[in-house]
């Protein structure tokens, strides 16, 4: 099995060079990874790697209009059965989530995916999430008999498994991934008749950040998050936080590399609160920039709501720094109370202004002891090599 498709929402994705990551890997091993997405990107990429990534990713609805409704008649004309099969599918999958016009657009980016496939040759789909990707490459094998898989991350799956009809796509899936020892413990409480079918893989780093050599916490009051601007990740707790702190009369810097559809209401109320001096959101930052971020802050701290296994802890580990973050997903797997940081519950904003006012008051050493603990951690479990080899094996014994 030398080819293989990658088909996610959006790639490349400033919040998934996780994905990118793997891909590099695999074809490290030999594969050819062919990567489409559903739909173009929100904004040019940073990274250099990504801008390559972006060049050697085929958009599905790119095409013209004629060239989709063209596409989708000889599907269903050449295959009516199976067509109509997937209208089916798509209606029944609608009643679950209440998006008919969604379902029918998974069954057109099928057709167009499925034809593009059977011309290159390519005779496997691994699909990145268990979202809408993952509907679509069902929809692919019930059309042209293309076998497929999935990763589900989290928090999404798991939330809502009967509205993503996820039995329904392990059912006819090869075998489906969990990033986590959370996400594999619950795919197995609620799905025991798959339970042959899922299999942990944990993503992890590469090279340039398992190698990555790392320099003396500072004596600063400098925190960093790394985060999208959502409500899963929960920025606003974590800017009330900061101001509840300086209230108390802690001062510290904040700066939330990310970015998203909060930003606007983050704006206002950093203004609000006084904190234009205290808090810096900058965007989306490259990896380089991430590192030294990283370099120059106390730790990492997080305030999820929700979460899958945030890349985020790793990398901030690797760059010996302790994290603060909130005891959700597959979060614990990473941060150990006392001994690599601080857990707190989610949406308890007292609970992370003490264990922020705890970290500043944590001796350097204290602090380095943790991310020590947390960078050793990291590489004996979140290498992306190991991952890819893990993958790849699954890739031929399907």
């Amino acid at each position: 099995m030398d080819d293989i498709a990658y088909l996610v929402n959006r790639y490349p994705s400033q919040s998934h060079t996780f994905i990118r990551r793997e891909i590099e890997a695999l074809e490290k091993r030999g594969l050819t990874v062919h990567r489409f997405s559903h739909r173009p990107i929100n904004a040019h990429p940073l990274e250099a790697a990504d801008q390559i990534e972006l060049r050697r990713t085929q958009v599905l609805i790119s095409s013209g209009v004629m060239k989709v409704v063209g596409t989708v008649l000889r599907t269903a004309v050449g295959r009516p059965v199976r067509f109509a099969h997937a209208l089916t599918t798509a209606v029944t999958m609608a009643g679950r989530d209440g998006r008919l016009a969604g379902n029918l657009g998974y069954v057109i980016l099928a057709c167009l995916l499925g034809r593009l496939l059977r011309k290159r040759g390519i005779r496997r789909l691994h699909a990145h999430f268990g979202t809408n990707p993952a509907s679509v490459a069902m929809h692919c094998r019930g059309l042209f008999d293309i076998p497929f898989s999935f990763t589900a991350h989290g928090p999404h799956e798991f939330a809502d498994p009967a509205g993503l009809s996820i039995d329904r796509k392990i059912a006819a899936a090869d075998f489906v991934v969990v990033v986590s020892e959370h996400g594999r413990q619950l795919m197995h409480d609620r799905f025991p008749h798959h339970s042959k079918k899922i299999h942990l893989i944990r993503c992890g780093l590469d090279d340039s950040w398992m190698s990555s050599a790392t320099v003396p916490i500072p004596g600063n009051s400098r925190f960093v998050s790394i985060a999208r601007l959502d409500e899963q990740k929960n920025p606003l707790l974590l800017i009330r936080a900061i101001a509840a702190l300086r209230d108390a009369g802690t001062l510290i810097h904040l700066t939330i590399a990310g970015d998203g559809p909060l930003r606007g209401g983050l704006e206002r109320e950093i203004r609000r609160l006084k904190l234009t001096d205290r808090v810096t959101l900058p965007g989306w930052q490259t990896q380089q920039q991430i590192a030294w971020l990283l370099h120059d802050s106390r730790a990492l701290v997080l305030s999820s709501g929700d979460e899958g296994l945030p890349v985020a802890i790793m990398e901030a580990f690797a760059m010996g720094r302790p994290v603060i973050a909130t005891n959700v997903g597959g979060v614990r797997e990473l941060v150990q109370p006392g001994v690599t940081g601080w857990l707190i519950p989610p949406h308890d904003q007292p609970a992370l202004v003490e264990a922020i006012r705890s970290c500043v008051q944590a001796s350097t050493q204290s602090l380095s002891g943790m991310a020590a603990v947390g960078r050793a951690n990291v590489l004996a479990r979140h290498c992306v090599g190991r991952s890819a080899e893990q993958l790849a094996s699954l890739f031929a014994a399907g």
